[in-house]
Formats: structure tokens, sequence, C-alpha cells
């Protein structure tokens, strides 16, 4: 049987814990992509990638 574990909380870089709010990580990632010129969308398919790289070298 297959278990999923579910993030509730956040280390922060100063130790504090905080709950997880993925608004707010949409939210950082969609400013900081804006900031590089990049829409949502590219960095949608960046993400993709990367997770299709992440299993690639999982699985194989």
């Amino acid at each position: 049987m297959e278990t999923t574990e579910v993030i509730t909380h956040i280390v922060k870089r100063d130790g504090t814990t905080e709950r997880f709010e993925p608004k707010k990580i949409t939210n950082a990632i969609t400013k900081a992509a804006e900031a590089l010129g990049y829409t949502q969308s590219a960095v949608s398919q960046m993400i993709q990638s990367l997770e299709n790289r992440i299993l690639w070298k999982m699985y194989s």
C-alpha cells in the first residue's frame, strides 16, 4: 500500500516554522518569474520539466 505525505508546515530560512500555504508559494514564484521576465506559463513548463527529470532519475 502506498502512503501519501501531505505538507502541513514549512521551516523558513530563519528557522521558524509556519503553516504551509500553497497560495503564498504560488505568489512568490509568480513574483520571481515576473521579475525575470517569464510568464506563469513558462514557469509552469519549467517546473514540469524539472519534475519529469527528477522522476526519471528516481525510477530509471
